[in-house]
């Protein structure tokens, strides 16, 4: 594989030395180019507040999917590129998106996990109120009281 990647925040083609179809693009993402480096926080939040658009571009008329360049700068501004001269918003990196919406997975995994332990010992405790139930019953039988209760408890 050919790779010529020689300096931070640039985008290079990678292709194969066989044909493999299109070409791959690869951004330089290594930790040494980096400072500062945190997790995304509340990045369910974030991607909630982003509205994904079906739209047509007026050049060529092509239907597309995507964001809005200045909806997504009022949330989170590291995705939009914009003009140097007019300062105006003019492209979404939707390779930097991936990593918002990778965080914004592994926060709903979590939450689903906490779910899940919370439903387990939700049916637990039902089983149990269940076997209460049951026992309550039989005792109540035993003493003759059972027919008292239940006619007293639905309204016969």
């Amino acid at each position: 594989m050919q790779a010529a990647l020689t300096r931070p925040n640039t985008t290079t083609r990678l292709s194969a030395p066989f044909p493999t179809g299109p070409p791959a693009f690869a951004q330089t993402s290594s930790l040494r180019y980096k400072s500062e480096v945190e997790t995304v926080r509340d990045a369910v939040g974030l991607v909630s507040r982003l509205r994904g658009v079906s739209f047509t571009w007026k050049e060529t008329g092509e239907p597309s999917l995507g964001l809005i360049a200045e909806e997504a700068a009022e949330v989170i501004p590291e995705l939009v590129e914009t003009n140097e001269r007019t300062q105006q918003a003019e492209a979404i990196n939707y390779a930097a998106l991936t990593a918002l919406l990778i965080e914004a997975v592994k926060e709903q995994q979590a939450e689903i996990g906490s779910l899940r332990g919370q439903l387990n010992r939700l049916e637990i405790l039902e089983a149990q109120v269940v076997q209460m139930e049951l026992l309550l019953s039989e005792l109540l039988d035993e003493r003759g009281h059972r027919s008292q209760l239940v006619g007293a408890g639905d309204g016969r």
